[in-house]
């Protein structure tokens, strides 16, 4: 999904609390909205409905037929539905009565159905849909207008399928579905899945579709118009064609339809990339709606084709790859919402380097994804997983998780990379997942546990802000360079101190020499011997890190000089050390996480350290004279 100039961030001002049907709007008033309990008494196998549209009232009536699998007993069962009237609930052709509270639609079986009993409720009712009051999906809106660009359309995300229809308004519940849409004649009706049918004669046509695989419910839609024009294409995945769909404004459709139709290429190379189109057996399908943004609706993604995308390939891309992140592989929680919008934002910038090259991804990266976030002061303030819901669409969710998998990439290489994308993706196939699951997965393709790099990054606020300094001290005929890197983030207050690999070029004339290290202090030198003094040293060349970095040069007031200082590299307790100059000094011992362990003031210039107390593992020694400091590492075995 893409909302032009983050507009949801309007969640700031109003979102609604639901009273029986109806609507208050207090700030921040999220508490009876948000559903994020995973732990469900049903299970939602199936929805049947089949509308009525009357758009010149702008109402409609409906039949709502809902299979469900009963997980644990109950004698009553509780659907999410605001608004509109209900004429009647009936199970198996049985009568049930019902209460309806808040958002909650209460529905007693008059006995206790038992685990693993199937049931089947049949749900009357009519009138004008309620819409939300804010946010980006507000249920059901009817055009009744005659103008050339009136069009019929829901948009549910994150929580407004309830607005139109019973269900269980959770992502963690996905069910197959049916849809029959009945419109005045001339209208047109796109819909899930396939179409199964369409009845073009009389006075009123119906179009019935088909969704046969899970869909989440903020995933279902239709729209219905008189001014759609459509044209067809043909993208070939493993030598099965898939059918392609533009349905646009038929005014517009000269100028919109050539924009969209590199969609073929882009889902050609995304099954390459990831796994073949996950709803190859029904559709794609790019369908026209007014809102200002884009929904990645499953099989139809509903786009506003009068905004000036500039690069419609971002668009398209983003929206396409949502087929495999967040319809196929759906976030169970709505807090979990980066491994839907995180992944597609990066898909963009994937999309990218396969038109443009390698630079082109680059620049993406740091302009459009980095640049974003590192430019939106708020989303520093809190963790990617479990944001405050005024930030669930925000670069928080969107471009800082998309930097986290870049910077993954850069990690573990392309080949595990792309692995872990393709072992996830299908494992979690028409199913939901979690932060820990992927994370479980890329644990198992590198054979290494990277909780160190997602709990910094995921669970932690905020990112590094690097300060660099470099000097250089003659040895023999060479020299020494001395790089210091300093973090010196401090806001907000739990903001952590990363542990990431770091890597520096070191300029001399035409020629770089590069040199990395890990890095996990808050005040950290490195020391390398080279040739001859460089020109220039940058700092993160490649791009690799989501940072901010500023050079601080190498002023008397900005740089310990270094302090010469020897110690044994690799012991099994005792480490002896010697200091070149006459005075007393303090040495200070580092975990690999960055953790202060140990603390000796006044030490003489020669001795040792007893370390046979500490696990066996690297550490980083800070040696602090009067006027110079030294930093070494020492493996204790």
């Amino acid at each position: 999904m893409r909302a032009l100039v983050n507009l949801l961030l309007i969640l700031t001002a109003w979102w609604p609390e639901e009273r029986s049907g109806l609507e208050r709007h207090p700030v921040m008033g999220f508490d009876n909205l948000i559903i994020e309990d995973t732990s469900l008494a049903y299970d939602v196998l199936h929805y049947k409905l089949s509308l009525d549209v009357d758009i010149p009232a702008e109402t409609l009536s409906v039949n709502a037929e809902i299979t469900l699998n009963i997980l644990e007993p109950a004698d009553s069962l509780i659907l999410h539905f605001v608004g509109m009237e209900i004429a009647g609930i009936d199970e198996d052709a049985t009568p049930r009565s019902y209460s309806r509270v808040d958002s909650s639609l209460i529905v007693s079986l008059d006995r206790t159905a038992s685990q693993g009993e199937e049931i089947i409720l049949t749900i009357a009712y009519h009138g004008k849909p309620t819409m939300a009051s804010g946010g980006f999906g507000r249920g059901l809106y009817i055009d009744s207008s005659q103008s050339d660009d009136a069009v019929t359309y829901t948009c549910n995300a994150p929580w407004a399928a309830k607005y139109w229809f019973p269900c269980q308004d959770n992502p963690a519940d996905k069910a197959t579905m049916e849809m029959s849409v009945t419109v005045p004649e001339g209208y047109e009706v796109i819909s899930n899945g396939t179409l199964a049918s369409a009845d073009r004669s009389g006075s009123s046509w119906t179009f019935h579709w088909q969704e046969h695989h899970p869909i989440a419910t903020y995933l279902i839609a239709f729209a219905a118009s008189k001014n759609y024009a459509l044209t067809q294409d043909t993208a070939w995945i493993d030598d099965t064609p898939l059918p392609i769909y533009h349905w646009v404004l038929r005014k517009d459709s000269a100028q919109v339809t050539p924009k969209l139709m590199r969609v073929k290429e882009i889902v050609e190379y995304f099954s390459e990339l990831f796994y073949p189109y996950p709803f190859l057996d029904e559709k794609y399908a790019h369908v026209h709606f007014p809102v200002r943004g884009a929904m990645e609706n499953q099989t139809c993604t509903h786009i506003n084709t009068g905004i000036d995308w500039g690069d419609w390939d971002v668009i398209v891309g983003h929206e396409l790859s949502h087929s495999w992140w967040g319809n196929a592989t759906t976030c169970r929680k709505l807090k979990h919402m980066w491994l839907n919008e995180g992944f597609a934002t990066y898909c963009e910038a994937l999309w990218i380097e396969h038109r443009d090259g390698a630079d082109a991804y680059q620049e993406y990266y740091e302009q459009e994804i980095a640049g974003v976030y590192l430019g939106d002061f708020q989303s520093r303030r809190y963790p990617i997983l479990d944001p405050p819901w005024e930030r669930i669409y925000s670069p928080l969710t969107y471009e800082k998780p998309a930097s986290v998998l870049h910077m993954l990439r850069r990690i573990v290489g392309d080949d595990d990379f792309f692995t872990i994308l393709v072992t996830y993706g299908e494992r979690y196939q028409d199913s939901t997942a979690l932060s820990e699951d992927f994370e479980a997965v890329v644990d198992e393709v590198t054979g290494q546990d990277y909780s160190w790099f997602f709990n910094q990054w995921l669970r932690a606020p905020g990112h590094p802000e690097y300060l660099v300094s470099w000097g250089v001290e003659p040895v023999g005929d060479s020299v020494r360079a001395i790089l210091r890197l300093r973090q010196t983030q401090e806001w907000p207050p739990d903001v952590p101190i990363f542990r990431m690999p770091v890597e520096f070029g070191l300029v001399e004339g035409a020629d770089t020499s590069f040199v990395s290290f890990i890095d996990s202090l808050r005040d950290q030198s490195f020391e390398v011997a080279i040739g001859g003094a460089p020109d220039e040293v940058i700092f993160d060349p490649e791009g690799n890190l989501l940072c901010g970095v500023e050079y601080s040069g190498i002023a008397e007031d900005e740089f310990y000089p270094p302090l010469s200082f020897v110690c044994s590299s690799i012991s099994r307790g005792r480490v002896e050390y010697a200091c070149g100059a006459d005075q007393l000094i303090d040495i200070i011992l580092y975990d690999v996480s960055g953790r202060r362990v140990e603390c000796w003031k006044g030490l003489e210039p020669q001795g040792y350290l007893d370390l046979g107390q500490l696990p066996g593992g690297v550490y980083f020694l800070d040696v602090v004279g009067l006027t110079s400091k030294a930093h070494r590492v020492v493996v204790i075995k």
